[in-house]
């Protein structure tokens, strides 16, 4: 099955908006990403000895972490 969007023109404001949306209350903006690696999830039982989540634009001299 192939779906053609120009036949659905009522979803384009779903699909590709013209802004964001405003928020009428408080919201979350993620500004910096995790840096894409093997394992990011943490569950409680990990406890502390996981390590860190660095942010995509970490260096070995500069550290960041998603915010």
């Amino acid at each position: 099955m192939r779906l053609v969007l120009a036949s659905f023109p009522y979803l384009f404001p779903l699909i590709f908006p013209s802004e964001p949306a405003q928020a009428s209350g408080p919201y979350v903006e993620i500004i910096e990403q995790p840096k894409q690696r093997g394992m990011r999830f943490r569950y409680k039982c990990e406890g502390r000895s996981a390590g860190s989540i660095p942010g995509e634009r970490s260096t070995d001299t500069t550290k960041t972490h998603p915010t």
